[in-house]
């Protein structure tokens, strides 16, 4: 779940093991090729009912909650996101301050990774290493090693921290503010594990990727103010930032309209094209041509999703509809010119999907 500044910790409901024409339960045999995706279903929060769907782009065919198919149990509050390290899946539930280790081929427990303040997302150094966001403790990064899963030790960064990039041999952490407001990134080297500084950027920097091994590109949702009636008096406005890595400088700012306040950002194949939109409450999928320096102001896909990703080799985009929190998502799939391919029943509250 991606934040707005209230804080979303919303999430999944446990999904039935009935069967449409959209969906496969055959006691849950999951191909394990490269056709196989994940979806993090957050659920509602506090009802325990967080789930993993499984979509064969093959098949066309979507297993909804697998997790507790097959280890007999409940996930969790609030599945937050899932990283994939060889055949090991990393669930973050969010809400009930975990890690589940599961096997990608299975869907078995490996283990429960425990007592680990409000975990967000994880990225690995390709090497020993992987890196967990936390909300706790006014913001730390947990580093993991990947061959025994134990915690080896935290780096302090800012207020909240959210999505991660390497990039220059070094990691980049989005600082939301989490429970309050941030607006700078976090640096740090991955040789030492030191911080090496914070970025002051725009307010929210909540999402993150790589346009090559020196530039990096970061949205800044932007805060919206308001006042005790939860009345909108005032908006720091969205935008999108570059980082040139070599300096760690900002090289670039983009202002968004007035009023628009994205949580997601992904970038195409070829690195030419970005795309951002989603979250909660907010209309629509852009895409930004990066060689043009100038925003559009019509939607590709003009729809809410609370979240979407796009495919690394084909450019798809994979859509994420979670209309209440109390039934099942939808995933649709676009072309990357925003032609609708695919539309399927996944679990409750939907966020995102890694392939």
């Amino acid at each position: 779940m991606k934040r707005n500044n209230a804080i979303l910790l919303f999430i999944i409901f446990i999904i039935t093991a009935s069967c449409n024409k959209n969906e496969k339960n055959n006691n849950l045999i999951i191909d394990s090729s490269a056709y196989s995706y994940f979806i993090s279903n957050e659920g509602a929060f506090g009802y325990s009912n967080a789930s993993v769907s499984i979509f064969n782009s093959k098949e066309n065919s979507v297993i909804n909650n697998a997790f507790e198919q097959i280890n007999n149990r409940n996930l969790g509050d609030v599945l937050q996101s899932i990283y994939k390290i060889d055949s090991k899946l990393f669930l973050m539930v969010n809400a009930s301050n975990k890690i589940e280790v599961v096997d990608s081929k299975s869907m078995k427990q490996i283990k429960t990774l425990e007592n680990i303040s409000l975990p967000r997302y994880m990225i690995s150094d390709g090497n020993k290493n992987a890196y967990v966001s936390c909300w706790g403790n006014d913001g730390l990064l947990k580093v993991l090693d990947i061959n025994s899963l134990e915690f080896t030790e935290s780096i302090k960064v800012g207020k909240g921290p959210e999505e991660m990039l390497i990039s220059n041999n070094k990691l980049y952490v989005c600082n939301s503010g989490g429970f309050v407001d941030d607006s700078t990134i976090s640096i740090v080297n991955i040789f030492t594990n030191k911080l090496i500084k914070n970025l002051k950027c725009n307010f929210i920097p909540i999402d993150i990727v790589a346009e090559d091994d020196y530039k990096i590109w970061v949205l800044c949702r932007g805060k919206i103010i308001y006042n005790a009636a939860w009345q909108q008096i005032g908006e720091s406005k969205a935008s999108l930032i570059c980082i040139n890595t070599n300096s760690d400088s900002i090289e670039k700012e983009l202002l968004l309209p007035a009023n628009q306040h994205p949580s997601h950002l992904e970038i195409s194949p070829d690195k030419s094209i970005l795309f951002y939109g989603g979250g909660f409450s907010f209309n629509g999928i852009y895409s930004f041509k990066i060689s043009s320096n100038v925003l559009s102001t019509n939607p590709l896909i003009n729809k809410e999703f609370y979240g979407f990703n796009v495919h690394p080799t084909n450019g798809d985009i994979f859509c994420l509809e979670a209309p209440s929190f109390s039934s099942s998502g939808r995933l649709i799939i676009y072309s990357s010119t925003g032609v609708e391919k695919q539309n399927l029943k996944c679990g409750i509250g939907p966020n995102s999907i890694i392939f």
